[in-house]
């Protein structure tokens, strides 16, 4: 078991991800999975781990609904987190949408990441401005940018997860209303 027994399940599930195979987003093709991404409870969710942060509970919502491409769920659950991996999961969204400038502006908020040190050493050159700047200028398909992109989202939802499970919070956790 990589995460837990509902996250393996659905990520096997939705294999090929939209994530996988476009840049930029697609029609939601597994409606019922959303469903049950977005109606699962948080134990049923994580089980067997025990929770330690409902505000990473509903990133990793927002992180398997936009591997679905359910934009509109996973936007609701990403902005309404405001830790850097809120931000980033936001960040995704946008860059996906496509809607570059909105998707910088995100970026721009989470400041440095491990997640952004693990891509640099993967992908030489790697930042979140050349990529998304990359990604606009690339067919929907780039096979290179792709790469680069499932990796993102492998990196970031393992962080995630380890956060939601862990013992020990970030210090920077709120909730609440935040501008678009």
């Amino acid at each position: 078991m990589r995460y837990s027994t509902f996250i393996d399940k659905a990520l096997l599930a939705l294999e090929p991800a939209p994530m996988k195979t476009s840049l930029v987003r697609g029609t939601l093709q597994a409606k019922d999975w959303a469903d049950r991404i977005a109606g699962a409870g948080v134990s049923e969710l994580i089980e067997p781990h025990t929770l330690n942060s409902g505000f990473y509970a509903d990133l990793l919502k927002a992180g398997l609904l936009l591997w679905v491409d359910d934009f509109e769920r996973s936007h609701r659950y990403a902005q309404e987190v405001h830790t850097h991996e809120g931000s980033y999961w936001h960040a995704i969204l946008h860059r996906r949408e496509p809607d570059y400038m909105n998707a910088l502006h995100w970026y721009s908020q989470i400041g440095s990441h491990s997640v952004f040190h693990q891509l640099a050493k993967s992908f030489p050159g790697w930042s979140p401005e050349r990529f998304v700047r990359d990604c606009q200028r690339a067919s929907p398909n780039d096979a290179e940018l792709l790469a680069v992109q499932a990796k993102e989202f492998e990196l970031l939802f393992d962080f995630t997860f380890a956060q939601a499970i862990h013992r020990k919070k970030p210090l920077n956790e709120t909730r609440g209303p935040r501008p678009r």
